[in-house]
């Protein structure tokens, strides 16, 4: 690799570890840019899982590799820590590791007037209402309805983000070798008046969630964690694309171990 690509948040220790990996990697004749460009061939994540997702939005979601160095907390995206650089220099200048590819959410938002792409997302999108107040969606799976649910929304989830929010909500963790779509409801109501589904719901990767809000004209769409606040919202359509994500990940990764380390 000659061309790396460092992001890295803000914090003392992250920015410590930023200058020695830069050193280290121009010791190596690499090039380490602050900025994404087209030849970049490996983008360095530095923080927590949060950095990592906005690395990948500097990067304009490009078909390239990126690495995560955790200094956060949970640091599920990332493989390595800030003592371990010279490993990092290792991928570098060789080929000895494993690239693990995530697909990512499409979302397509019809207005009254326009038709918008959001955004991709790597772990989950989140429809709620503008307001801290029960919205009401109507919930379809490809051709057939599913229900109307009240609530304070609901969570459409990749297998990438089913170990964020789908699981502090108690749905399933589920293995990124699988394509498919997770669905929450978040706090819904049950009572003599709602009937709404508790559980989740796994989708198949190649079936449309239909999702339309039903006396809200500021629905709230949040991808990965980023607000989109849009006014008189007629439909959301949210499938599983092709466009994919590559993670390195460490030659002994193994998705299972992770989850042990990390949850249990």
């Amino acid at each position: 690799m000659k061309n790396v690509f460092i992001y890295s948040n803000n914090d003392a220790n992250s920015l410590k570890a930023k200058n020695e990996l830069k050193a280290l990697l121009e010791k190596e004749n690499i090039t380490v840019k602050d900025d994404f460009s087209s030849d970049i061939e490996l983008v360095i994540a530095i923080g927590g899982d949060g950095t990592f997702l906005r690395a990948i939005k500097a990067s304009d979601y490009s078909d390239v590799l990126i690495l995560g160095i955790n200094t956060g907390h949970l640091g599920f995206f990332a493989d390595y820590s800030p003592n371990q650089l010279d490993e990092v220099v290792k991928v570098c200048t060789s080929d000895n590791y494993l690239i693990q590819s995530y697909k990512t959410i499409k979302t397509e938002v019809e207005t009254k007037d326009s038709k918008i792409i959001l955004d991709p997302a790597i772990n989950d999108i989140y429809v709620k209402h503008g307001l801290s107040s029960i919205i009401h969606l109507d919930l379809s799976i490809g051709d057939s309805f599913i229900e109307s649910m009240a609530g304070d929304g609901l969570l459409i989830s990749s297998s990438a983000g089913s170990t964020a929010y789908n699981y502090s909500l108690g749905s399933s963790i589920v293995d990124p070798r699988l394509d498919l779509l997770q669905i929450k409801p978040v706090a819904p109501s049950n009572n003599a008046v709602y009937r709404s589904i508790t559980s989740s719901l796994l989708v198949p990767g190649n079936e449309n969630i239909v999702i339309e809000p039903k006396d809200v004209n500021d629905t709230v769409i949040v991808v990965d964690g980023n607000e989109n606040k849009i006014e008189d919202v007629k439909k959301i359509i949210i499938t599983l694309q092709d466009r994919v994500i590559k993670i390195i990940r460490k030659p002994d990764y193994k998705f299972w171990n992770k989850v042990r380390t990390k949850f249990i």
